[in-house]
Parts: C-alpha cells; sequence; structure tokens
C-alpha cells in the first residue's frame, strides 16, 4: 500500500514539474478523480465485414481460387492494446475433408491461430473464437483469413464448386486498450487529437472562455476546417464548451490572453499568435492544445497559420512569424474535385499507398474516387476520357486474361491482355448522358457527384485433376495488376448548371458553399448569445464541407449580424434556433410555412428566436435544415441549420458529424429526428450556373412534351407553308 502511495505521490509531482516547466499549469496540479481512471481502459468492436478494404460487404465467401480475404483496422497512437479476440461466424462447404481442412488467422502477416474444420464444423453457420497477439497489433494494421479447403485425398481441382466458405456478418473484432501517457509534443500532430486510422469518427471537444466572438469563431471555423480535411471520409464532432473543462478526451482550447477560460488562468502570457500542447486539468492522459495570442485577433493568425502552413512541429510550442494569408481560390478549384479545365492524374486522387495495387491468386478489384463539381449538367456530347497505363502477370500461354473498367458497377470497357507483354494503355470513354448529376452514384444513371472507378483482373484458367491412375498436380502463381499512377483522367465540354436550393447537394457534397474550397464566398451567421449547440452546428458542418473539398478554409467571413454588409453578397451558412410554432407539424404545409418565415425574417435582418434548450424535455425537439435563395442577394443560397431544444441540437449535430448521413435530404426543408429524415420540397427555386441560351431553352420545354408537339407543329406549319410559297411563285414564274 506504502508503495502505491509513493508510486502516486511521484506521478503527481512528475506531472507538476512538467506543467511548471511549460508555463501552461498551476504548479498544484489538480487531484485526478476517479473517474479518470475507470475511463483509462476501454473495449470497442468491430463488425468484421465491415473492415474489408475499399468499403463494407455484406458478405465474404472464400473458394478454392480465392481462398484469403484481408481486414483492416487501426488503433489510436495515445492508447496501448491489451487484448484483441476475433469471433468468426462461418459456414463451410458440407463436402471438405475434416483435418485437412482449416482456416488460417494471420495479423500483419503472423499466424495468430488454426481452425481445423472438423466435420461438425461443416454445413451449418458456427462460430470460433481467435485470441490475436497484443504485442503484433500496430497503428494500422491488416487481419487476414486463409481458407484452404480439399474435398477429396488426392487429385483436386481447385475451382471445384466444392471448396467454398462463407463468413457471416456477426463476425466481429473486439478490442480492448488502455490509454498511454504521452508527453507534450507537437510533432505528433494530427495524434492524438485527430482519428486519422482505422474506421473510427473523431470527437473533439472545442473550448472557449465563455460565449465566442466573431474572432473567435472564426479561428474556431478555420481549425474546424482543417481537422475536417484530415479526418475525411472518417468523420469528427466539435462539441462546444464554455469556460468548462471537457468531462474526458483531448481538446481544443481558444484562448486569448484577456479572454481564456478559469482553468488557464495561471497559464503564461502568449508572445504573440502560438499554439501550445500540455496536459488537460484532472487527467493524467487528456492533452489540450491552446491556440493562443495577445488578442482575439492572434488567435485567428494562429489558427490559420496551423491550419495552411507547413511548419516543423517539435516541442511543447509553436511561435507563429510572418504569417501570409494564401492567395483567394478560384470557383471550383477545389482540391479532390475533377477539373473540368485541365488533366488529372490518378496519383492526385489515390488516398493512401498502394491504393492502385493488386495482388494475390485472384486479385481484388482496385478502388479509385472520381469526384466531379456536383453542379455539371452534360449535354451528352462531353468527353471524360481515361488515358490508362498499367502493368500486370502474364497469363500463361494456355490461358487469357482480361481487364475490365466500371464506375458504378456499370461495365464501362474491357481489355483483353496479351501473353507476349506486361503492359498496355487504353483510351477509355465513360458514359454521358444528358441532364444534371445526381447528388449520389447510386440515384444517378452513371456518373454522379462521387464515383467508384474500378479495375478489376480476371484470368481464365482450365483445371483437370485427372484420375487416380493419372493425377495432374496445379501450381497457383500468384497474379498482380498496377494501374499507373501517372494515368490521368480528363473532363471536357459539361456546363455548370443545377437547381437550387437542393439539400441533397448540401449534405452529400457541400454545394453551393463548397464551389469555392476555401470558403470565400462563403458568411458563417451565428447569433450573439449563441448556444454550445448552436456553435456545434456550425463547426461540423464547416468540418464536412472540408472533408469533401480536401482543404483548410481559411477565407470564410463570420459575422453575428445579419445586417452585416460583408454577408449579403455571399452564400450564407446559418445557425440557430427553430422559431416557436413555426414547424407545428411534420408536414408540406409547415414546411412551407417555416421556409415562409425565415425568408422574411432573413429580408428584414433579424435572427431566428427560439425557446431555451432547458425549455425543452430530453425527448423532444428536432433538428431542422432549410435553404432558399438569399433575400440580399440573387443566385445566392441560405442554409440554415436549426435545433429545438437540447435532442434537437443532438440530433442535427450527429448526423452533421457523420459524412455517410443524411442521405435522405432532399428538397428545401429536411427535418431530422431520432431515427429518420424527412424532407420537404417548398418555396421557389432558382437556376445557377453558365448554360449557354439555347440549352436553357431545351431545358425548359424537354419536361414538357405537349410544349414540344405544338413546337415542332409550328415549325411544320412554317416550312411547309415556306415551301408551298416557293413552289407556287416558281410555278407561276415558268408560266
Amino acid at each position: 500500500m506504502q508503495l502505491i502511495r509513493k508510486l502516486a505521490v511521484a506521478a503527481l509531482l512528475q506531472t507538476a514539474l512538467a506543467a511548471g516547466a511549460a508555463d501552461v499549469l498551476p504548479a498544484a496540479a489538480p487531484a485526478v478523480p476517479a473517474a479518470a481512471d475507470a475511463a483509462a481502459v476501454m473495449s470497442a468492436s468491430y463488425p468484421l465485414l465491415d473492415l474489408v478494404p475499399g468499403g463494407a460487404v455484406q458478405t465474404v465467401r472464400l473458394t478454392g481460387t480465392n481462398g484469403t480475404q484481408y481486414f483492416d483496422f487501426g488503433v489510436r497512437n495515445d492508447e496501448s492494446v491489451t487484448s484483441a479476440k476475433l469471433k468468426l461466424v462461418f459456414t463451410a462447404s458440407p463436402s471438405l475433408l475434416a483435418e485437412t481442412s482449416q482456416l488460417n488467422v494471420y495479423l500483419n502477416g503472423q499466424l495468430q491461430d488454426t481452425v481445423t474444420l472438423k466435420k461438425d464444423l461443416t454445413g451449418k453457420s458456427v462460430q470460433s473464437e481467435v485470441t490475436l497477439n497484443p504485442n503484433s497489433i500496430r497503428e494500422h494494421n491488416q487481419i487476414s483469413v486463409q481458407f484452404i479447403g480439399h474435398y477429396q485425398p488426392v487429385c483436386e481441382n481447385p475451382t471445384n464448386e466444392a471448396l467454398w466458405l462463407t463468413l457471416d456478418p456477426a463476425s466481429k473484432l473486439t478490442v480492448e486498450t488502455e490509454r498511454l501517457r504521452l508527453s507534450n509534443d507537437l510533432a505528433r500532430w494530427p495524434a492524438p487529437f485527430i482519428q486519422a486510422s482505422g474506421t473510427k469518427p473523431t470527437v473533439l471537444p472545442i473550448v472557449f472562455a465563455g460565449d465566442p466572438d466573431n474572432e473567435e469563431k472564426t479561428a474556431a471555423a478555420v481549425f474546424a476546417s482543417a481537422a475536417g480535411k484530415i479526418a475525411g471520409w472518417r468523420g469528427i464532432d466539435f462539441p462546444v464548451y464554455y469556460n468548462t473543462v471537457p468531462p474526458e478526451g483531448h481538446f481544443i482550447v481558444f484562448a486569448a490572453d484577456n479572454k481564456r477560460p478559469a482553468f488557464l488562468k495561471d497559464m503564461a502570457p502568449a508572445s504573440g499568435p502560438e499554439i501550445r500542447i500540455a496536459d488537460a486539468p484532472a487527467s493524467r492522459y487528456a492533452k489540450m492544445l491552446v491556440v493562443s495570442g495577445k488578442t482575439t485577433k492572434d488567435v485567428v493568425t494562429a489558427a490559420k497559420s496551423f491550419a495552411t502552413s507547413e511548419h516543423v512541429l517539435i516541442g511543447e510550442r509553436l511561435r507563429i512569424k510572418d504569417y501570409k494569408e494564401p492567395a483567394v481560390r478560384d470557383a471550383y478549384d477545389v482540391p479532390r474535385w475533377i477539373k473540368t479545365d485541365s488533366s488529372v492524374a490518378f496519383s492526385d486522387l489515390m488516398e493512401y499507398p498502394g491504393q492502385l495495387t493488386a495482388k494475390g491468386q485472384t486479385a481484388p478489384a482496385v478502388h479509385l474516387p472520381l469526384r466531379l463539381p456536383p453542379d455539371l449538367y452534360l449535354t451528352g456530347g462531353n468527353d471524360l476520357t481515361l488515358n490508362l497505363r498499367y502493368r500486370y502477370t502474364k497469363p500463361s500461354v494456355a490461358d487469357t486474361a482480361q481487364l475490365r473498367v466500371l464506375i458504378n458497377n456499370f461495365l464501362v470497357d474491357s481489355v483483353n491482355l496479351s501473353d507476349k507483354d506486361s503492359r498496355g494503355e487504353k483510351t477509355v470513354h465513360l458514359p454521358s448522358f444528358e441532364g444534371a448529376l445526381k447528388p449520389r452514384a447510386e440515384k444517378a444513371l452513371a456518373l454522379g457527384a462521387v464515383n467508384d472507378l474500378r479495375f478489376e483482373l480476371n484470368y481464365s484458367q482450365s483445371f483437370s485433376e485427372g484420375t487416380l491412375q493419372n493425377c495432374r498436380s496445379v501450381t497457383f502463381l500468384p497474379h498482380q495488376l498496377e494501374i499507373e499512377p501517372g494515368s490521368v483522367v480528363k473532363l471536357a465540354g459539361p456546363y455548370h448548371w443545377t437547381e437550387l436550393p437542393n439539400l441533397s447537394l448540401f449534405t452529400q457534397t457541400g454545394f453551393p458553399f463548397s464551389k469555392y474550397a476555401d470558403l470565400s464566398q462563403t458568411a458563417l451567421v451565428t447569433p450573439k448569445n449563441a448556444t454550445p449547440a448552436e456553435v456545434t452546428s456550425m463547426l461540423n458542418a464547416v468540418g464536412r464541407i472540408a472533408a469533401v473539398t480536401g482543404l483548410a478554409a481559411v477565407h470564410m467571413t463570420v459575422s453575428d449580424n445579419l445586417k452585416d454588409p460583408a454577408v449579403r453578397d455571399k452564400d450564407i451558412l446559418y445557425t440557430g434556433k427553430l422559431p416557436d410554432g413555426e414547424l407545428a407539424d411534420f408536414n408540406e404545409q409547415s414546411a412551407r410555412a417555416l421556409t415562409s418565415h425565415l425568408a422574411d425574417t432573413f429580408s428584414k435582418g433579424e435572427v431566428t428566436e427560439g425557446a431555451a434548450a432547458k425549455e425543452k424535455t430530453d425527448d423532444a425537439g428536432a433538428g431542422v435544415i432549410v435553404s432558399f435563395e438569399s433575400p440580399f442577394t440573387q443566385g445566392r443560397t441560405v442554409v440554415a441549420l436549426l435545433n429545438e431544444g437540447e435532442r434537437g441540437g443532438y440530433e442535427l449535430n450527429t448526423r452533421l458529424a457523420d459524412p455517410t448521413a443524411l442521405t435522405q435530404a432532399a428538397g428545401s426543408v429536411s427535418v431530422v429526428t431520432e431515427g429518420k429524415t424527412l424532407s420537404f420540397d417548398t418555396g421557389s427555386h432558382f437556376m445557377s450556373g453558365n448554360l449557354p441560351w439555347y440549352w436553357r431553352v431545351w431545358v425548359a420545354v424537354s419536361d414538357h412534351p405537349f410544349i414540344l408537339i405544338i413546337c415542332a407543329v409550328l415549325c411544320a406549319l412554317i416550312v411547309g407553308t415556306g415551301i408551298f410559297r416557293f413552289m407556287r411563285r416558281q410555278i407561276k414564274e415558268r408560266a
């Protein structure tokens, strides 16, 4: 017992000395509550089929020629794995030979266990638990499950349909971890604050001294944009706290010398814009990143420099000097979108090393995301071309091989591969059509705003096991496909033309705000005395947009006043309360009344007023997203994120933090409640873009067949009358 007390005292002294050396925390460190120790050990379970590279699948089928499946997962670098277990639920072919058929489980290339497929484990759904060695687990990990099946003692054909095993969706990976106490070193950035490995979303609390002013909200929005870019498809949530230490985890603090939270009252004054990392109060494990300065203007400079500049990060503190703000970007100059005026190399579209490589006895498909500007309008004659270069293992002389190119599961082209060479080139024209893109590829004719470009390598191989008297052995050679990173995609000819408001475009692609990746044409408006949930809505929306664009935005305008001239000529992203009584029911009539009320309120330069969060019960309230044309500038858009009570704010912010959520949002009003999203298309619409006048005429009449018929008849009458009169004149002249 005395030894434990001595160790505890030593740990507290070490914490206090480190804090004093950094001039960040008071010399007398507060006692660590018991809850912090209880939270030090954590357990998480992951559905195994969600860990398949390229995205979750419904089932995994292993065969004699495709006997290995890989699963990727990550572990935070501020956590240490204490135990890991793999629960396999599978069904094996009843034709398998007992004892000689087996499942091998590997972790990062090391064999963990072998499951022998005895007779009582075949022909039905069974489960087996494999213990993984925690010492073999790193930040990025790969599990491989290998199926070795036999259906007769000798003379087997590996393509025989009796060789199969399916993994059930109930299979899961369970990992127990404990938190590590890290040193205060910025060199680990974005760790430990942002989860950049695995599939889990990041929760990153934001702390202000109190109700933030416009400069503090600007700094937080810039930081949220940078964090959203890093988190990407995983998603990120920014719960906001005023003058309070978050209950758990790492967090970000925005603190000027004249306005800082009480728990930083003893922090040394800043020498200018700077970033510091320090131990969080009352925690052995959590860290806080302090974005600080002499004034709130310095805090903004620190956030912008940290988000956009390539600093050499080392030690506890980064002092910002000579920050130069990046130039304003042009429209559609978005890093993660295909540009319409130049070729884009595949290397610029890659999201991780090795993405363009596939290898194995049956090589998996190569996936590459293809993101297009969401307001594209295709006219049928547009040219979306891939100049594809590739390398592959030669097929055997008696066999054939084929490379297939698919987009969103649509077959685009295929190439028969020669056995005389191991490389090739191919120009592939992706399918085109007439009309606007859909935000989601599964709702599109062929192309959507976000597309999955897939390359499949298939070999046709014939085997014969022979007879018992004349067996024929087969040796499998692994195949490999390499798509050259220098391959390019080029989009030529389309116009920008779309109908707004369209909440599907906003929730899935961030449009129209993402049109300018640096948000230079975006005004973020949050009323004075905004609640933490309202500020969270703004930050989550900005982080969601950055995940789409791939750029940390620094040119947004932030205001708390709709009468501010700086916001009137921009697209407005507004966060606030749902006006009392304006959404009496979840129906189209109420949605139309709400849209009309907001447009009228905004035109007067007034902000929304609603009931305080505490006036709503825990299970009441909804989050609402409303979009309409800006009452200040024609052709500009307003998107309002409104919450009704604590529950409404929670539902809205949870969905905004998840890039895969809000897929049902559409039209001009979406109501977010627990478990569902209701959408309504109300109010007037307007067109945005640069479509030529003759195409606008065609678009206007193409949805009205009777008008087309009338126009065709009129044209026929005019042309016929002209021809008739011309012929009459010719006859008279001859007479």
